[in-house]
């Protein structure tokens, strides 16, 4: 469905919005880990080119179940997850 979607077109639009809600608010990015089209490390390769400072590593995180849903990185005002089993469209899968 979105395999004709030139992704890279407006590749700033992303950091314009980042440069204007940093210190503002917290921010949470999430990818899905099965998705071909617009992958986890791309937007780990992003989110790298950003420079924010660690504050944790990675690490899992579990459903209500006990069940690993993804993992996910805290950096300084940004935190990013990977959510298991879904593409790039997270909310549909």
């Amino acid at each position: 469905m979105c395999d004709d979607i030139k992704y890279t077109e407006q590749s700033k639009g992303s950091i314009d919005v980042w440069k204007g809600l940093k210190g503002k608010f917290g921010m949470l990015k999430y990818s899905g880990d099965k998705d071909g089209v617009v992958p986890a490390y791309g937007s780990i390769g992003w989110i790298n080119s950003l420079g924010r400072k660690e504050v944790a590593p990675w690490r899992a995180w579990k459903d209500a179940t006990k069940q690993v849903g993804g993992y996910y990185w805290q950096l300084e005002g940004l935190d990013y997850a990977t959510v298991h089993g879904a593409g790039h469209m997270v909310p549909m899968d």
